[in-house]
């Protein structure tokens, strides 16, 4: 009967453990895919602002060379 106890125990405790690691392993890939797309974003704001940079510096010189 002991035996039948305990074994119920660590099975009991045995499946919650698995189901809270399968939400820890979500929450971790959660809040990867979150920090990529972070990330991802702040990468396209950075190469569009350099894009646009490099536009207005483009344009700036042909008004210069027609000023001249």
């Amino acid at each position: 009967m002991i035996f039948l106890a305990i074994t119920g125990l660590l099975m009991f405790i045995a499946k919650h453990a698995l189901i809270a690691g399968i939400g820890v392993v979500l929450a971790l890939g959660f809040f990867a895919c979150m920090a990529w797309l972070v990330v991802q974003g702040l990468a396209a704001v950075v190469t569009l602002t350099i894009l646009s940079v490099r536009k207005t510096n483009r344009q700036a010189r042909r008004r210069l060379q027609m000023s001249i």
